[in-house]
């Protein structure tokens, strides 16, 4: 059995996981790529013999609506920052940024076509660092792991960008959906966007919306499975595809 999960925010992919596996004490349950704690969005769980379909499904396409400001830089990449966060001053003209405070210095707010230039060249692949503070395994190793312990390794990988469409657009914050091969971190495109353009590039929300054939705005007959998350009530969205 497959089921399609709407995970909600501030919970691991392990723990949905280990929330589920109270609920079909009897079986094996695994999960198909990896969600941070921040996003929320499909999830794929598969239940007993199933799990041979993760194989799979691992490597399907993905979609994602993302929102980045450009008036922050962590270490993570995003709002889950491990110990380093740069806030830059907005520079305020009649009540809009226009700009944002590097090293002493203001970068202009990018228009929307030097974004989409900039976008454009994302596409069909590009070579991206991969975040140190990932769940991506290096010598048996967690990055994350690695990372905190103060062992940052920097690593470069080819993603795939199929497509994008811009959602919303108000400085120092870029909403849009983007259209990704297997192994795209969402992170990496961020923050290369905000060095292509001269300015800061953080990943502030982020939710997946489909898996190859599987789109959460399609699936039917959701049903509502109730969990306690610290002393709060707690439903996660989920149903049999």
């Amino acid at each position: 059995m497959l089921l399609a999960v709407d995970k909600p925010g501030r919970i691991t992919s392990f723990d949905v996981v280990r929330i589920f596996k109270r609920h079909f004490p009897k079986q094996k349950i695994w999960h198909s790529w990896t969600l941070d704690p921040m996003a929320t969005g499909l999830m794929i769980l598969a239940l007993d013999k199933d799990t041979k379909k993760l194989t799979e499904l691992i490597w399907l396409d993905k979609s994602y609506i993302a929102t980045i400001d450009f008036s922050k830089v962590t270490d993570t990449r995003d709002m889950e920052f491990w110990e380093k966060i740069t806030n830059y001053e907005l520079q305020i003209t009649n009540w809009k940024a226009t700009g944002v405070e590097m090293e002493g210095g203001t970068a202009e707010a990018p228009s929307l076509g030097e974004i989409k230039k900039q976008l454009d060249k994302l596409i069909p692949s590009y070579d991206l660092p991969l975040p140190a503070f990932s769940a991506k395994k290096r010598a048996g190793k967690r990055s994350y792991d690695e990372a905190r312990a103060g062992n940052i390794i920097e690593e470069n990988k080819v993603m795939k960008v199929h497509g994008y469409e811009i959602l919303n657009y108000a400085f120092p914050t870029l909403q849009l959906r983007l259209d990704v091969g297997s192994g795209t971190y969402i992170r990496s495109i961020w923050y290369r966007l905000g060095k292509q353009l001269g300015i800061g590039g953080t990943l502030i929300q982020l939710r997946r919306t489909s898996i190859g054939k599987y789109d959460i705005a399609t699936i039917k007959n959701w049903e509502n499975l109730h969990n306690r998350y610290k002393e709060k009530e707690e439903i996660i969205p989920f149903a049999q595809i």
